[in-house]
C-alpha cells in the first residue's frame, strides 16, 4: 500500500492524494456498492442481448425502450407520466421541479445514445433493472 501512495506522490500533487486517501477511511454504504456492482453487470448483460439481437442499431432502440419503460410505456410524444417525473426527481437531487426535469430530458435527448442508456440505467433501481431485463427477454 505504502508503495501505491509513493507512485501517486510522484504523479499527483499531494493535495489530491490526500483526497483519495480520505475516501479510504469512510466506505460508502452497502446499498450503493450493491447498486454499483448491479449497474454494472445488468448493464453488460441487456447491452448482449440488444446487440445479440439488434447488431447495429442496439443502442438506439436500447435508449428508446428504456425511456419508454421509465415512462410505462407511453409514447413521449403524449407526455411524460408521473412515474417518469418520479424517477429523475427522486435520484437526480439537482432537479426539483417538472419544468426542470423537462429541460433536463431535452438535453438528454441531444446527448450520445450511450450517455442516454448509461443515465436512464443508472436512474433505475435494483428492481427495475431485473424487471427491464425480465421483459425484454
Amino acid at each position: 500500500m505504502n508503495k501505491l501512495f509513493q507512485i501517486l506522490d510522484e504523479v499527483l500533487p499531494i493535495e489530491l492524494c490526500h483526497m483519495i486517501i480520505s475516501y479510504t477511511y469512510a466506505p460508502q454504504s452497502i446499498s450503493l456498492t450493491t447498486d454499483i456492482k448491479n449497474y454494472c453487470a445488468t448493464k453488460a448483460d441487456i447491452n448482449k442481448l440488444y446487440k445479440d439481437r439488434l447488431q447495429d442499431d442496439a443502442d438506439g432502440w436500447l435508449s428508446n425502450d428504456l425511456i419508454g419503460y421509465a415512462n410505462r410505456n407511453v409514447a413521449t410524444i403524449f407526455g411524460l407520466t408521473d412515474d417518469f417525473y418520479v424517477i429523475f426527481l427522486k435520484y437526480i437531487i439537482q432537479l426539483k421541479t417538472r419544468e426542470q426535469v423537462d429541460a433536463y430530458f431535452i438535453t438528454l435527448l441531444d446527448k450520445d445514445l450511450t450517455v442516454q442508456i448509461n443515465v436512464m440505467w443508472g436512474l433505475f433501481t435494483v428492481e427495475d433493472r431485473a424487471e427491464f431485463y425480465d421483459i425484454m427477454s
